[in-house]
Formats: C-alpha cells, structure tokens, sequence
C-alpha cells in the first residue's frame, strides 16, 4: 500500500524527493575539500583571521536558513546563556586543534 508522501512512498513512479540526496553531495563535497582548504588558508592568511573568515563565511550562509525560523529564536530566548557558554569554550577547543592539526599534519 502506497501513501502520498513520507517513509512508505511508492519509489516507482519516479517522482521522489531529490533534495536529499543534493544536500548528501553537497555535505560529500564541502566535507571532502575541508583538510586541503585549511592547509591553503593557514598557509596564507594571519592564524587570528581564519577561524574569523571560516564563522563569516559559514554565518553569513546560514543566515537566510535560520533567519526566518521562529524556533531558533525560541531556542535563543530559552537556552542562549548555556549557546554562548558553549560557544565560547567548545569552539576556540576545536579550532585551535583543528587548525593546528591543518598546520602541522599531511593533508
């Protein structure tokens, strides 16, 4: 028994979702390109600029995605002391050991 839409839509006729599989490639792509861009970026520019160019770029992405979203604002209202918390310990964590590790490892 097909239903229109969800988990146990009929595949057969062809007319299935595409967009997941677009966002897979994109993530394969972006995610494969990752170790050799930061290689070329730590290479070039001051280490203080890149993790401010690699949040604006990626911030300046996902703006139209989560800037019409009531729920992140919800989020924000409900949770933003423990976001900021996190943020300001788990990201400079991970970038000084990622960046460290695109400066000193083979790509």
């Amino acid at each position: 028994m097909a239903t229109s839409g969800g988990i146990g839509e009929d595949r057969a006729s062809g007319s299935g979702d595409w967009r997941p599989y677009f966002y897979v490639g994109i993530m394969i792509l972006f995610g494969s390109t990752t170790a050799a861009a930061a290689r070329y970026i730590v290479r070039e520019l001051p280490p203080a600029w890149v993790p401010v160019v690699r949040f604006g770029i990626s911030g300046l992405i996902l703006l139209p995605v989560a800037g019409d979203r009531r729920i992140l604002a919800r989020l924000i209202r409900r949770d933003g002391l423990l976001l900021l918390l996190a943020g300001c310990l788990c990201v400079p964590i991970n970038q000084g050991f990622f960046l460290n590790a695109a400066r000193l490892g083979p790509t």
